[in-house]
């Protein structure tokens, strides 16, 4: 009899060690599970972007094809919302892409005539790409070609001075100097 009390007590301890590696294999499951569903929410996030950056950029050709003001300005609200589809992911897409982007949206404002939202967004610029600057073809730095067009006035004694240091486009500093030469003269 004893026998027969310890066979059902052996069952079941084996039934119940064998529910103990169904429960590791379900939580197994799960991180699979949640592993890919963040997976494909990153790759959502990239998808998203690049399709953003491809509407913009669609817009900004329309607007030099037709030289439209009001085109450059939705081309340029157009890509800057798209640094908003990366903000918790910003290490999904690569930061240079985002700073050209960024950098074409400030000058779609400028272009399409809304000189103080780009001025603002080149110090957003700044501060979320800690300084970082865009190096055009011939050498010449986006940021210090930007800041010639913004902070130079012809009340500044310092800026004919400061603009021979600046980095910017020559053609810039031209016209900015040709504007002075005509406001003083």
């Amino acid at each position: 009899m004893r026998t027969l009390m310890i066979l059902p007590a052996i069952c079941a301890v084996a039934a119940l060690s064998a529910c103990n590696p169904a429960t590791l294999g379900s939580n197994k499951t799960a991180d699979v599970v949640g592993f890919h569903q963040m997976r494909l929410s990153d790759l959502q996030t990239i998808n998203d972007f690049e399709s953003c950056v491809e509407e913009g950029i669609s817009r900004d050709s329309m607007a030099r094809d037709n030289g439209d003001p009001a085109q450059f300005l939705s081309s340029a609200e157009i890509l800057e919302g798209c640094e908003y589809h990366v903000i918790d992911g910003t290490h999904l897409v690569p930061e240079d892409q985002r700073m050209k982007v960024y950098a074409l949206s400030i000058q779609n404002y400028f272009i399409g005539g809304d000189v103080t939202k780009a001025k603002m967004n080149l110090e957003k610029f700044r501060t979320t790409f800690q300084g970082k600057d865009l190096i055009y073809a011939d050498g010449t730095s986006f940021t210090d070609t930007y800041d010639v067009l913004f902070s130079y006035t012809h009340s500044d004694k310092k800026s004919l001075l400061n603009l021979a240091s600046m980095n910017a486009k020559p053609s810039v500093k031209d016209e900015v100097r040709r504007v002075w030469y005509w406001e003083n003269n």
